[in-house]
């Protein structure tokens, strides 16, 4: 019996370190504005303002599969501190989540995430974001 208790203990504190060593990069929206430098990330997140009460979405439209996975992209609405329920046609933010492949990192690269901003009954509507991503295989040298 207690064998078996300690096997279910190892692996818990394999799964628990495994955990904890997946690292994100979370980015803010004047991150977005400039060329973004990672090295050895897990999860990238890039935020993008929205307000879908007009209709509008971001989609995204172009990405290098060999280096990232989309993972997902979820609206929250922002609300008022004293407000419980989310304001109802009030803006919000879109966060877009990627997985980092590891062998993204075997050489320096220079990448980019397009998204669209549109409604998905325009075709040709021009407002986009670019990321530009620069991918660093060495970790910082602290002087």
């Amino acid at each position: 019996m207690s064998r078996l208790i300690q096997t279910i203990l190892l692996i818990s504190l394999f799964s628990l370190c495994a955990t904890a060593m997946s690292e994100s990069r979370t980015l803010t929206l004047e991150d977005l504005n400039k060329p973004i430098l990672i090295s050895d990330t897990d999860i990238l997140i890039l935020p993008l303002a929205t307000n879908r009460t007009t209709g509008y979405s971001w989609y995204l439209e172009s990405y290098d599969s060999n280096i990232f996975e989309p993972l997902s992209a979820e609206f929250q609405a922002k609300s008022k501190k004293n407000l419980v329920d989310k304001l109802v046609g009030a803006s919000g933010v879109m966060t877009w989540k990627f997985k980092v492949h590891k062998t993204a990192f075997t050489v320096p690269r220079i990448t980019k995430i397009t998204l669209r901003y549109a409604r998905n009954w325009e075709i040709n509507h021009e407002e986009k974001k670019e990321v530009w991503i620069y991918i660093n295989n060495e970790q910082p040298k602290i002087p």
